[in-house]
């Protein structure tokens, strides 16, 4: 399984190994056949074949693990210690062990990192340990960075090596703006969606506000979701139109196309493909008519699918948003805005630069909304790996629902079906005692989220502007009070789905 390292760049000289969340320091070595998980090693390391190392480990800079050691849960290893070939530490009598550095015949203290005119210390010495007989007690720094090592995140990006050095080779050898790779990006992007056009911009919602000011929606309706991220309605009230809004369907949280209504202002209708559950665009299509605009929020729903075309193929266009925990991102903010129409591309390209149509010749009133060069590097490579990942948020997801299913206090996500293939941006439960939940979970390491506590139209904002109060959208509020985000990303391991499900069923008695 190939591994994860955050807070700098190890060097994994291996083939077959084992690495599940570790926190792995800039420069350290790890070889072959090694079997890491749930643990933190500092710099400079070097991890040989044949070792393990548990969760909850702490292990410093510049230390040396030879051969088939084994190192269990609860031990911490200061910095500059050999651990020889086959050393085996044992945590008898369930207390923490601690191996700490000798010099000169005495133990050196936790914070002793350096000599005291600075710089490196000299030499190698080997440490002993304590803690299986009646050692000293962690202190809480250490029990901390355990702490640390043992949370499930409800979300983590994914950034590797080649992402990186995408985005370092675009500073170095294209323009910082418009480069290369923003028109390679937007190629790749449109290709993948089936759409002629891709338009990058500078986030999410500059997508959406972009593209009603392009279709002219300025003194008319738009249509959209209560329950959906602020700036789903914010992009209208900034293109001068007024949201107007339709409740959510609790088959599937999107705007529900039996609560539409249009009227004789209506312009467009933006649905939100939420949580990464495509909405049911031809019950909309057929809601609204084919007069009135269909601009899909695909911000949640990259590489989605409903009835065999792609998020963001469907609609007159689609908007997407590559902030960090999207299901791709591009390192940073950004955006991208799909068409098959090729007067709206055209003026979307204007928009982004300042109403450009060549140097210094401007014919309509723009935006600077552009994507960086790097960003877009940075998303190409995310870009060849979307696929994987949403299959593996789909894996994570029947792990879930088949973990769960005999579990009537929660409310399980629809699945997709032959007609809808969905990408879990965020696998969403509902429950009465959702808060109740919430705190169990997060007394058992494991975090949870709640999007979205405040419909849009309860936020203070809105009920100020347009008068708006508690029992205008009741499914949408309802909603809000029950649904909690569960952990999901693509390197989530099963066993820590797994921990998140047992600590469920064990918070409503269940067995496990």
């Amino acid at each position: 399984m190939a591994g994860r390292c955050y807070a700098g760049q190890m060097k994994l000289l291996a083939q077959y190994y084992s690495i599940k969340d570790c926190d792995i320091g800039e420069d350290t070595i790890v070889r072959d056949f090694v079997n890491l998980y749930g643990c933190r090693i500092g710099r400079e390391c070097r991890i040989a074949a044949y070792v393990e190392i548990q969760r909850g480990v702490v292990i410093g800079d510049r230390v040396k693990v030879e051969a088939f050691a084994f190192i269990p849960t609860g031990v911490t290893i200061e910095d500059e210690v050999f651990i020889g070939p086959r050393a085996t530490f044992t945590n008898d009598g369930g207390q923490e062990g601690r191996l700490h550095r000798r010099r000169r015949g005495h133990r050196v203290r936790r914070d002793d990192r350096r000599e005291r005119h600075g710089g490196r210390r000299r030499g190698g010495h080997q440490g002993r340990a304590s803690g299986s007989g009646g050692g000293r007690q962690p202190g809480p720094r250490y029990q901390e960075e355990v702490s640390k090592m043992n949370k499930i995140p409800v979300s983590r990006p994914t950034v590797t090596d080649e992402m990186v050095e995408a985005m370092a080779d675009a500073v170095r050898n294209e323009r910082m703006v418009l480069g290369e790779s923003v028109f390679k990006f937007e190629e790749e992007f449109a290709r993948y969606t089936g759409t002629k056009h891709a338009i990058s911009v500078s986030s999410g919602t500059d997508a959406l506000v972009l593209t009603l000011i392009a279709l002219n929606v300025r003194g008319k309706e738009v249509i959209t979701s209560p329950l959906s991220f602020i700036a789903t309605a914010n992009s209208i009230v900034h293109a001068g139109a007024t949201p107007v809004f339709a409740d959510s369907s609790p088959k599937d949280l999107n705007i529900d196309p039996a609560e539409v209504r249009t009227m004789s202002g209506t312009a467009a209708i933006m649905p939100v493909h939420l949580f990464g559950q495509p909405a049911r665009m031809d019950e909309l299509r057929e809601a609204v008519g084919e007069k009135v605009k269909i601009i899909e929020d695909a911000c949640q729903a990259h590489g989605a699918v409903y009835k065999g075309k792609k998020a963001g193929s469907i609609g007159d266009a689609g908007c997407f948003s590559f902030y960090a925990t999207k299901n791709m991102t591009v390192g940073g903010d950004g955006g991208m805005i799909t068409t098959n129409d090729e007067r709206l591309a055209a003026d979307l390209r204007k928009l982004r630069d300042c109403g450009r149509t060549s140097r210094y010749v401007h014919d309509i009133f723009g935006f600077t909304a552009r994507l960086n060069t790097a960003n877009a590097a940075f998303g190409r490579v995310q870009l060849r790996n979307l696929d994987g990942w949403n299959e593996r948020r789909r894996a994570i997801a029947r792990r879930y629902a088949e973990k769960l299913r005999d579990v009537p206090e929660v409310i399980l996500p629809p699945m997709g079906n032959r007609d809808i293939t969905p990408v879990f941006h965020l696998f969403v439960v509902r429950a009465e005692d959702r808060d109740a939940l919430a705190r169990s979970l997060q007394s058992r390491d494991i975090e949870t989220a709640v999007h979205y506590p405040v419909p849009i139209h309860l936020q203070p904002v809105y009920r100020d502007a347009f008068g708006y109060s508690p029992g205008s959208y009741p499914e949408s509020e309802r909603l809000a009070d029950r649904v909690l985000s569960l952990p999901v990303f693509p390197t989530l391991a099963d066993e820590d789905v797994d921990r998140v499900c047992e600590a469920i069923i064990d918070h409503y008695g269940g067995k496990i």
